[in-house]
């Protein structure tokens, strides 16, 4: 029971870890995720998470078993001769002062290797985020090249940090070893001198320090999980202990979202590069109900002038942190260091009528709030709940599912989307894929253009949402566009003038200022900045006939456009049905991919995998041969140290005269083979050390390279979405390095171990060894056998239970901005809390299955040794 107790602990602590990091990152403003390292948060809540749950669940309730062991071991030896105890209790001081130096070395290395580790995962989890465009490009080969980079660095740190492993493990099997020789010749002379009784005190006392050497032995591998376990909550606990106050709204944001917006004399720098500054005395106003353009060159402040409306920045509290970090080092309490240039002083107001948006409460002021992206992020759900997310947080949020549908179809013909998604098999009801990855960008564009529509905001802010199109789908999502902006304060950051013709007003802006604005006709005829973007663009002249016929495609009039638009839609998507995966015609392909895995994937056994590793792997022979002769000469210990041990107890036999020449003569023999055993765990530390290192850069670069590889069907799959290969990919290869690492050479070990015990008993007494073969030995593999395998499957469950609610949380991490420009902060968390207990609840019941196999085993060893001494 005890070890389900710690599976579940483990379990629920790590849930509710990664749930309160959920949430308290969704409540940080966004310059805090903007200065976070790329990829840190998504590694964070998978691989983080997992190290975590490891070592708060059944090794930790190892660890405290172990440490029960040692305290109980320490007593009895007391008890029954506090001297002999003493002087053998010197071997643990060495250890304890081995692994003081060592320790810290160890977990320098660590955090090295995992800085490396972490990068080639972060640069894999953008790579596979935007897998389309990497094809697109042709970029495989440099995003292979950036992602080996760092595995390269990782195997450098493990090269160079091998002798140290080496070093981890041999100086303490010396103590173990030695500590035998220490005991029985300290325990003659005390015999002899009349301190001790029998040989029975000595024995009792070797036993007990021998058990204090085991329990050490099994804490340090759930110390290192506990170790990697305290890192990871670093992690997890500096974003959760980082408190921000939400000032309530002191202003109704649903009475000021209908006046204008200005911005006056701002002066703005992002949080990341604060000595840049990206708005310079802005001076600038958005009227209501009118569309407002803003073009201008890359870099000039457009998206920023978004950020700063939806209130992603604050001119207020970044202010003040300049302010107070100014202060500080005016006092000489902190020194500022590699700076270029000063920092930017944040000065100026955006307004929303008279009042400062500063004092508009920010959720409710977001809900007024309609945001359309460049690339629009869909959840990996369907089209009725992904344009349905619009209505978080608005007063239809808990409307009866009559209205809600009501609704829905009215924002999806509203947007030009009901036409294509009544010709899917399923509808409404059709799975959009991971990030929408099912549906072309224009029909992706029209469901966000939905979902931004459907709570009827005041405000539409359109983020160059047709630069990454083809012209025909840029045509429909621009009717589509023109169409919702005729009643709401529409302000469009534009790439390709053609789509801003009509506004009522062009905001031309370059270096953070407004440096002409007016009606299209007016900035031509104006022959300033505008007038060169649009003969940049060839607008003039042939330009002008390209925008009359982009314009003339969609004859718009009024708030509804009239049949020919709506005719031109239809036709145009029927041609775009035809290259989309949820086209009738592509349909029944695209089912039968679903239905049938793309990559088979074989189950091999343990001997037969390590074959083919090994095999693949003939240029590190060298050190495979290492390893091996390591192995046996660390794997002979123990039953040689068993040999060594009786003749120790027969020394007693002996007269008194001759004990303390024999009990000399085998200390000396037990000393030889501690330094013996101590060399060939020095052998097997630094082999395996470099074998792990080379298997690990190996794989792990071969497996995102046959990832990145595969072709796009590939990751259409629903069970291959990004953040499901990118665990599969820290996991798996982890797992590989283990096996051909440290496993490995548990398994050595433990086979040549078993080897010369089984030798050992039959030269010494065939027909006690026989009994033993013939009944302990069958149930004691056994219950082995079955306990790996019920280990095995609940590994395999939890990868399985938990990758679903990892791939929901790296999902909505990574759209970060779209979660909260729709206000979905607390739906996200709350799913996400669903998610993590089902998973809880899948886990007991597969844990109490593994944990009744568990004591079985362990009983089963008792009752073995209880056979052979009856």
């Amino acid at each position: 029971m005890g070890v389900l107790c710690f599976r579940m602990i483990g379990i629920r602590l790590s849930g509710a870890v990664r749930l309160a990091y959920l949430r308290s990152l969704f409540s940080q403003p966004v310059k805090v995720i903007d200065t976070l390292p790329s990829g840190q948060i998504t590694a964070t809540v998978t691989a983080k998470a997992n190290e975590l749950q490891l070592g708060i669940s059944e090794k930790l309730g190892q660890f405290i078993q172990a440490s029960a062991l040692m305290i109980g071991s320490i007593a009895v030896s007391f008890r029954y001769s506090w001297l002999l105890t003493l002087v053998t209790s010197g071997v643990l001081v060495f250890i304890v002062l081995v692994q003081v130096i060592l320790q810290p070395l160890n977990r320098k290395r660590s955090e090295k290797i995992d800085g490396a580790t972490a990068k080639a995962t972060a640069i894999a989890s953008e790579a596979l985020s935007s897998i389309r465009m990497i094809v697109a490009c042709g970029a495989e080969d440099r995003i292979l090249a950036r992602h080996g980079h760092w595995t390269d660095e990782a195997r450098r740190q493990e090269h160079r940090f091998s002798p140290l492993v080496s070093l981890q493990f041999s100086p303490l099997i010396f103590a173990v070893y030695s500590n035998t020789t220490l005991t029985f010749w300290f325990g003659i002379h005390e015999y002899l001198n009349g301190q001790i009784a029998n040989v029975g005190t000595i024995v009792v006392v070797l036993m007990s320090i021998l058990s204090i050497f085991s329990s050490i032995g099994q804490l340090i591998a759930p110390l290192e999980l506990v170790s990697r376990a305290s890192r990871a909550a670093v992690d997890f606990f500096t974003l959760i202990d980082r408190t921000h106050h939400h000032p309530p709204g002191l202003c109704d944001a649903q009475r000021l979202a209908n006046l204008d917006i200005t911005f006056k004399n701002v002066h703005f720098a992002y949080p990341s590069r604060p000595q840049v500054k990206v708005l310079n005395g802005l001076d600038v106003s958005f009227e209501s109900g009118k569309v407002t353009a803003i073009v201008g060159p890359s870099g000039s402040g457009k998206s920023t002038i978004v950020g700063l409306i939806q209130k992603w920045y604050s001119l207020r509290e970044q202010n003040e942190a300049i302010s107070d970090l100014a202060e500080a080092t005016q006092d000489g309490n902190i020194e500022l260091r590699g700076l270029e240039a000063p920092l930017i002083r944040l000065e100026g107001n955006v307004c929303v009528g008279d009042t400062d948006l500063e004092e508009v409460e920010t959720k409710s002021w977001r809900r007024n709030i309609g945001l359309v992206a460049q690339t629009p992020f869909l959840f990996n759900d369907t089209i009725r709940n992904n344009v349905l997310f619009g209505l978080q947080g608005s007063q239809w949020e808990h409307a009866d599912q009559q209205t809600k549908e009501r609704m829905l179809k009215e924002a999806c013909k509203e947007a030009y989307a009901d036409e294509f998604i009544s010709r899917l098999p399923q509808g409404y009801d059709t799975a959009v894929g991971d990030v929408g990855i099912k549906l072309s960008g224009g029909q992706r564009q029209r469901l966000a253009i939905a979902r931004s529509i459907i709570k009827n905001p005041s405000i539409l802010i359109l983020d160059e949402a047709t630069s990454a199109m083809d012209v025909q789908s840029e045509q429909i999502v621009q009717a589509a566009l023109d169409r919702v902006s005729q009643t709401r304060t529409t302000i469009i950051i534009a790439h390709r003038l053609s789509t801003i013709k009509k506004a009522d007003k062009i905001v031309v802006m370059k270096s953070g200022q407004v440096v002409e604005q007016g009606t299209h006709e007016a900035l031509v005829n104006n022959k300033g900045a505008y007038s060169e973007l649009v003969n940049a663009q060839r607008l003039s002249m042939h330009g002008t006939e390209v925008m009359e016929t982009a314009s003339s495609s969609f004859p718009i009039s009024g708030p509804f456009a009239d049949d020919s638009t709506t005719n031109l839609i239809h036709d145009m998507d029927s041609q775009l049905s035809l290259s989309i995966p949820w086209s009738p015609s592509a349909y029944e392909g695209s089912v039968g991919m679903v239905e049938k895995p793309i990559v088979e994937q074989k189950r091999l056994g343990l001997f037969h995998g390590l074959g083919l590793l090994i095999g693949e792997q003939k240029h590190l022979a060298p050190l495979y041969a290492m390893t091996l002769i390591g192995a046996m000469i660390a794997g002979a210990g123990l039953p040689v140290q068993s040999y060594v041990a009786a003749n120790f107890i027969n020394v007693f036999l002996r007269p008194k005269q001759d004990l303390v020449h024999e009990g000399n003569r085998w200390a000396l023999y037990s000393f030889i083979l501690a330094l013996a055993v101590g060399a060939g765990y020095a052998i097997i530390g630094y082999s395996g050390s470099e074998v792990s290192a080379s298997i690990l850069r190996k794989y792990r670069q071969e497996y995102f390279e046959n990832i990145i590889r595969q072709q796009i069907p590939f990751f259409d799959d629903e069970r291959h979405p990004a953040g499901t290969l990118v665990g599969r990919l820290t996991n798996d290869t982890v797992q590989l390095q283990q096996l051909l690492g440290l496993n490995m050479i548990v398994v050595l070990v433990g086979f040549f171990n078993v080897v010369g015990c089984i030798a050992l008993s039959f030269a010494f007494g065939w027909r006690l060894a026989l009994v033993n073969l013939a009944f302990s030995f069958p149930l004691c593999i056994l219950a082995g056998f079955f306990r790996l395998r019920f280990e095995r499957k609940l590994e395999e469950m939890y990868a399985n239970v938990f990758a679903e609610s990892s791939k929901f949380a790296a999902e909505s991490i990574s759209n970060y901005r779209t979660v909260i420009s729709l206000t979905m902060e607390q739906a996200i968390t709350e799913r996400y809390d669903v998610l993590l207990q089902q998973h809880a609840r899948t886990a007991f019941y597969q844990s109490l299955y593994s944990t009744f196999t568990i004591a079985f085993g362990d009983s089963i060893a008792l009752a073995t040794q209880a056979l052979l001494s009856w």
